[in-house]
């Protein structure tokens, strides 16, 4: 049948139109159906027995659903697939909820318990046959956000995978990678794996970089959730003894933004650069203006480089960013200015900066602006710009503009609206406060 999530729930009411017609669901109409959240029923049958219905969540996704009533009289929804392009189609969820209502009647058990075990015993198998590795492999693969449906992000994916990899071997052109953290386990049945492995791992990569243990724990206890692995003495369970009990605090740097008394002195020695270095100069100034990701602008291996034609009218779009958002960028006058100056008479599909890397030329920034060479990098540009415009405007039109996650803050989400007046203003403000320093 496979993979079922079962949960419990409030009774659910099919749609008027379902309720109206008592008419068998059909792709199109699955297909059709828009938020908000609701229910369809595909036709009628007793409350006693399982029957299909199509949910629909708040972000779209669809899920094909089997309620039934178990043998203690709970109402119970199965979910047995996602719904639309890319899921299950509704001949083959029919033919599910048949099994289902088989199975009821064959096991003579509570159908929610049999299935609950079915499971168990399908997660412990597969945890047995499959390694650290390969177990990671499946995660950054198979895992997907609940309430959108999207996976990893490509640059998650190859720091989970990079730490189950093998050392590398040096050649002439570059230096020999380390082992990934958890490469020592890579090899080792995921069922196998018990707490005493992983607080040995914990102990001996925290000495070399806390921050990067700590996100190493993070990718194993996500990994083995995500199988359903209960590992013996598990460190990471809240009722593990303290001595015993891994504690993963914040794995953020401390922020390094330019200090104000260097500000001015280094937007001066940026803007005063000509020849080779005026093109690097000019994306290290924009990324100080806008607080833009430095990938997100110069490119990486996981992003695109910023083109001419991702700007018009002052305005500058950027989709699926690092939170899966898209991300819109308000310029202000001053680098509204740098684009025209690099963009005139150029392709849309042109790079606005065609540079592979910018460094060089900010350490000698940093160093005309009286900074060590290498003070500040790069991403320190956006911390510089996100501690300006903490004292310039609102920390929820901060985030906007920083392009960092709201979900689960209730006065966010649901009570403040920060229209692109505010945004225009804080972006403005951020420049002038710059260009004053100078």
């Amino acid at each position: 049948m496979g993979k079922a999530e079962v949960t419990n729930l409030a009774r659910p009411r099919p749609s008027n139109a379902a309720r109206k017609a008592h008419a068998p669901l059909t792709e199109k109409f699955i297909a059709d159906i828009k938020p908000p959240a609701s229910w369809h029923a595909d036709g009628v049958s007793p409350n006693d027995t399982p029957q299909l219905y199509v949910r629909v969540f708040p972000s779209g996704l669809k899920s094909f659903v089997v309620r039934l009533t178990s043998g203690t009289g709970k109402r119970t929804a199965i979910t047995i697939g996602r719904a639309g392009p890319g899921g299950m189609g509704l001949s083959q969820a029919r033919a599910e909820t048949v099994k289902l209502r088989e199975k009821r009647a064959a096991t003579g058990r509570d159908l929610v318990a049999t299935i609950n075990a079915e499971k168990q015993a399908e997660k412990k198998a597969h945890a047995e046959a499959i390694t650290l590795a390969e177990a990671v492999r499946e995660y950054v693969e198979g895992k997907v956000r609940a309430k959108d449906a999207l996976g990893l992000k490509a640059r998650t994916k190859a720091d989970y995978l990079g730490m189950v990899a093998p050392a590398t071997l040096a050649s002439d052109t570059r230096r020999a990678a380390r082992a990934g953290m958890l490469y020592p386990l890579a090899n080792t049945s995921i069922n196998e794996i018990t707490g005493d492995d992983v607080r040995a791992i914990w102990s001996a990569t925290k000495k070399s970089s806390p921050r990067q243990a700590a996100y190493a724990m993070q990718a194993m206890r996500a990994v083995l959730r995500w199988h359903g692995v209960q590992i013996p003495g598990n460190p990471f369970a809240r009722d593990a003894a303290g001595k015993h009990r891994i504690v993963l605090g914040s794995t953020a740097r401390t922020p390094t933004p330019i200090p104000p008394q260097a500000l001015g002195k280094w937007w001066r020695a940026a803007s005063a650069t000509t020849g080779r270095t005026k093109l690097a100069a000019d994306a290290l100034r924009f990324i100080l203006l806008t607080g833009m990701r430095p990938g997100e602008v110069l490119g990486d291996e996981f992003n695109a480089a910023l083109k001419v034609g991702d700007i018009k009218c002052g305005r500058l779009v950027r989709h699926d960013t690092k939170n899966r958002t898209t991300l819109t960028v308000l310029l202000s006058k001053q680098a509204q200015d740098i684009v025209t100056a690099h963009a005139k008479g150029r392709r849309a599909a042109s790079v606005l900066f065609p540079i592979r890397d910018a460094r060089k030329t900010l350490r000698a920034i940093n160093e005309a602006a009286g900074l060590e060479p290498d003070a500040h990098s790069p991403h320190d540009l956006r911390k510089t710009f996100g501690s300006i415009a903490e004292g310039l405007v609102s920390v929820y039109a901060l985030k906007t503009m920083m392009n960092h996650a709201t979900s689960g803050d209730v006065t966010a989400t649901h009570y403040v609206r920060i229209d692109d007046a505010k945004l225009t203003a804080g972006w403005q403000a951020v420049a002038d406060f710059i260009e004053a320093q100078s």
